[in-house]
């Protein structure tokens, strides 16, 4: 999909609007990139179709809304829990299209846990080998998209970086030019700030010298839900002096000695994993056994469970699924399929498992009221039997006699394409994410309401196009 670009500037623009849905999709669960452009598209041709002919848009936004909410607590519904290895195994090997890997990954997750970090990493040697390394995570991602190392995955990630750990809004950068400059001086080029926020000419400026290549760098936004505790984790994970408010602590003091490190931080846009810090092994023990006699004397089920959360994320480690291949096109490959089938078994874990070959839209409809008078239900009932026709016709079947031929039977039950017999999904192993089903819903009706709600689109023409 990213390289759909058509020369025509509105074509272009709609097709950008379209390509959304699936770096959306691709960034929440690693899958369904297809499905979520066929569903975006589906929707947004039948609903641009009626808005055209003087229906108001914002009505057909609020049925969509609702239509959209009805079919993602219908999956919901619909779907069973991942508990056996088996079933991790199979959405990874689905995911990736490559046993070897599935099952390593599967297998990974079911003795890791469901809140297993795991990650991808290209190597430079050959083959596939997991290590599990000291690290953590936290549930926030890259401050900018122009951070943005690897376009595929939309991952952001430094090595050997050293890390500002700080409560501070980061948005005047004279505060923090005595640390810049005293980090040229060391030649310290690799950079990380983690930080309350990061904004205004701090952010302007690390982008900056991140386009011109003078330092790989990244900012990151702290989650905002215990953030004084969590970034006191961060530090003591990476060995940082944590840069605090409440300790009235002057930025343009901050020297080298106070930031931290760690072998490789990588973000996504909503979370960021940290490998490998620098802290001593000691203060990482005191934190620990402090967060365990908090634990033991909190006596609120909500505070104990988040307690449990940080405890977790500092004790886990982090799985690191290190991918190479005899060429770097070979390793570039096997890494994007690690990477997806990593995020469609966490998933899996999260919101379980439905009935693959695109069967779950044609039953989930059922929520939906194709023969009454809202426009929403019929686009949504309508572009919803896409995903299975195109799969089915694809596997050179009718689609009209699959869809009759399922008619009746229960939610089980769907097309084995490479056969054309219709059988039980979940026995055969033919089986998807509930989230990816969720996620394309919600993806293809968001990209479809950005279309009918817009007055008009702004485009440039070259001298060739007037």
């Amino acid at each position: 999909a990213k390289e759909v670009n058509p020369k025509d500037p509105f074509k272009n623009s709609g097709a950008q609007i379209i390509k959304q849905a699936a770096q959306r999709q691709v960034e929440s669960t690693g899958d369904g990139t297809t499905l979520a452009v066929i569903i975006g598209y589906a929707i947004a041709k039948e609903a641009l179709s009626i808005v055209e002919s003087d229906y108001n848009p914002m009505t057909l936004r609020g049925g969509l809304e609702e239509g959209r909410d009805l079919l993602i607590e219908k999956i919901k519904e619909l779907s069973k829990p991942v508990k056996s290895k088996v079933e991790k195994i199979q959405i990874a090997t689905v995911s990736s299209e490559d046993k070897g890997l599935g099952k390593m990954i599967g297998e990974t997750y079911h003795k890791a846990g469901v809140d297993a970090v795991i990650t991808a990493e290209q190597v430079n040697s050959p083959g596939v080998f997991i290590d599990h390394q000291a690290g953590m995570q936290i549930d926030s991602g890259w401050k900018a998209e122009w951070f943005v190392t690897n376009r595929n995955s939309m991952t952001a990630t430094v090595t050997k970086a050293r890390v500002l750990v700080t409560d501070y809004k980061l948005d005047n950068i004279h505060e923090l030019i005595p640390l810049l400059q005293s980090m040229a001086k060391n030649k310290e080029t690799n950079f990380v700030i983690i930080g309350e926020d990061v904004d205004g000419n701090v952010l302007a400026t690390l982008i900056a010298n991140k386009i011109k290549g003078q330092m790989n760098t990244s900012a990151i936004k702290a989650p905002s839900f215990q953030m004084d505790k969590v970034l006191q984790d961060v530090a003591t994970v990476v060995g940082a002096k944590f840069i605090s408010k409440n300790a009235k602590m002057d930025l343009k003091e901050v020297t080298v000695d106070d930031l931290g490190y760690a072998d490789r931080i990588t973000s996504t846009k909503d979370a960021t994993v940290i490998v490998e810090g620098g802290g001593k092994k000691k203060d990482v023990k005191e934190r620990v056994q402090s967060l365990k006699n908090q634990i033991k004397d909190e006596g609120i089920d909500f505070e104990r469970e988040k307690l449990k959360e940080r405890l977790a994320k500092l004790t886990g480690g982090v799985y690191v699924v290190k991918v190479g291949g005899a060429t770097e096109v070979e390793a570039e490959d096997k890494y994007e399929r690690a990477d997806d089938a990593i995020k469609a078994t966490k998933a899996a874990i999260e919101l379980g498992i439905v009935p693959g070959g695109e069967v779950v839209f044609l039953n989930a409809r059922s929520v939906l009221k194709s023969d009454n008078e809202s426009y929403a239900d019929k686009i949504l009932y309508k572009a919803l039997e896409k995903p299975f026709n195109k799969l089915v016709e694809n596997g050179g079947f009718d689609a009209g006699e699959m869809r009759s031929m399922l008619s009746g039977t229960t939610n089980e039950f769907g097309i084995d394409v490479t056969t054309g017999d219709m059988v039980d999904m979940v026995e055969e192993g033919i089986i998807d994410p509930a989230k990816v089903a969720i996620e394309a819903i919600r993806n293809g009706v968001s990209v479809a309401i950005a279309m009918i709600c817009a007055d008009g689109i702004i485009c440039e023409y070259g001298e060739k196009d007037i």
